[in-house]
Order: C-alpha cells, then sequence, then structure tokens
C-alpha cells in the first residue's frame, strides 16, 4: 500500500512540477483539529526538495488522524483560487467510507488523483484564456499588444548599424 502511495505522489508531482502533496498521517493530540494541523503546516512548515526549500503557496496539505477517523486538506495560497474551500470538502466526502474503514492508501490515492483531475481540468480552461491571437511575424510587438516608444532611425532599419553618437553629446 505504500508504494502505491507514494506512485500517486510521484505521478502528481511529475505531471505538476510546480506544485507538491505533503501527506501526514498519526494520531493528533485532542487539543489539535486535522485542519489546524494543515494550515499549520502550509504556514509554518518548511517543506524540503532536494536542494532548497519548497514554496508552501504552492502546497496541498492532506492530514489523516487513523484514531479520529478524520481528514483534512488544505492548499496553499497560490492555489485557493483553482481549489477553493468548497471543492476541497467535495474530495473529502469521497473518501469518508474508505477513512472510516481504516483503508488509508485507497483514501490517500484517491484524493491526490481528484486533486490532480481538477488541477489538469483548471490549467486546460486557462490555457485556452490565456493563448494571444496569431500575428504577423514581422509584427511581434504589435500583435502582442505593445507599441514601440519612437520610431527607429533610417540607418537602423533594415539591419544597418547605428552610427556613432557626436562628439559633444553627454547622456
Amino acid at each position: 500500500e505504500a508504494r502505491e502511495v507514494e506512485a500517486a505522489l510521484v505521478e502528481f508531482e511529475e505531471r505538476f512540477p510546480q506544485l507538491f502533496f505533503s501527506v501526514y498521517l498519526g494520531v493528533l493530540p485532542p487539543q489539535l483539529s486535522v485542519s489546524e494541523l494543515a494550515f499549520l503546516l502550509l504556514n509554518r512548515g518548511v517543506f524540503w526538495a532536494e536542494y532548497h526549500p519548497r514554496l508552501n503557496e504552492h502546497a496541498i496539505a492532506l492530514v489523516l488522524d487513523p484514531e479520529a477517523r478524520e481528514a483534512g486538506l488544505m492548499v496553499g495560497y497560490a492555489l485557493e483560487d483553482m481549489l477553493p474551500p468548497r471543492v476541497l470538502q467535495r474530495i473529502l466526502r469521497t473518501v469518508r467510507t474508505p477513512l472510516w474503514h481504516a483503508e488509508y492508501a485507497p483514501a490517500i490515492t484517491s484524493v491526490v488523483r481528484q486533486v490532480a483531475r481538477v488541477v489538469r481540468r483548471h490549467a486546460r480552461r486557462a490555457r485556452r484564456r490565456d493563448v494571444l491571437p496569431p500575428s504577423p511575424a514581422d509584427d511581434f510587438l504589435g500583435g502582442a499588444g505593445c507599441r514601440t516608444l519612437r520610431h527607429a532611425p533610417p540607418e537602423t532599419q533594415g539591419g544597418g548599424a547605428r552610427k556613432a553618437p557626436p562628439a559633444d553629446f553627454a547622456p
């Protein structure tokens, strides 16, 4: 079961290298809820990649308490528009039965795959919306909505070299 969870997490991070998934499975003290721990992990925790810390703004934290049979799911600030609380609650509702039956690996992999599906769907919509219309090859800046501040002097048009400034020129 651990290999199944590891494979799902690796697949998620390979598909979305800018994001990362953190899973905590453990009994929590009675004064700490799964949502509070997820919040603390994202706001106070430091997650390390191979040689540098990762940005928690791009993290997803799943916390499971096997004794209380509860789960909490929280995302970093950069993901809040993509994965709002209502979507996170919907995902958690789908794994209530496996959690109740102490089937943690299937619950974790299900959450990871559902989050991946939402991120993939959101990315497809963003790509379609953010694509610029095609522009002529000779008008790249104009096609991108940019305008020049001044026209190039005639001697630089056509690939010619620019003349040296006059001797009395002072910038």
